[in-house]
């Protein structure tokens, strides 16, 4: 697991803004149906690419003109190559949880999802809120994925705001 702090770039997403998306794509106005953590821009994962997860093994911001969109919510990639893998099998590559916490998700939470801190375990790709959860996470990661896949269904489809 690789553990960072680093802001997705500043610079990436003020283009975002200013041109918008590419044609076929989700914009914010068309917000992805729970349960995809896209906050308000439409956009999975921040900016960052889902399969750099596997291949690179570390986050990477992908560039939004080439983009996928699956379950309603936008994903960037950094090349071609990328978006393919992922339209070939996008399941495979998104976040488990719809990119929520995974901590949160065991305990029946909805905490944003950090792409900066992340973990592929058995071949699936968990985000968390911070680093002090993540390493709550890997304390017990078997037991934790087995309650986060108890409770998520439970609260999958309830707005983040509305869970107590």
């Amino acid at each position: 697991m690789r553990l960072s702090f680093a802001q997705p770039s500043i610079l990436a997403f003020a283009v975002f803004l200013a041109v918008g998306l590419p044609p076929g794509a989700a914009s914010a106005g068309d917000a992805a149906p729970e349960p995809i953590n896209t906050g308000k821009t439409g956009l999975a994962i921040g900016c960052y690419d889902p399969v750099a997860y596997f291949t690179e093994r570390e986050p990477m911001e992908g560039d939004f003109t080439v983009s996928s969109t699956h379950h309603g919510a936008q994903y960037w990639f950094v090349s071609e190559e990328h978006k393919a893998m992922f339209d070939a099998n996008p399941d495979h590559y998104a976040p488990q949880y719809g990119g929520y916490c995974a901590f949160g998700a065991a305990i029946a939470k909805k905490f944003n999802g950090d792409p900066l801190v992340w973990a592929v375990i058995d071949d699936k790709l968990y985000l968390n809120i911070n680093e002090y959860v993540a390493e709550k996470l890997n304390d017990d990661q078997a037991g934790f994925i087995e309650k986060a896949d108890a409770k998520w269904p439970e609260i999958k489809n309830v707005p983040a705001d509305e869970i107590e």
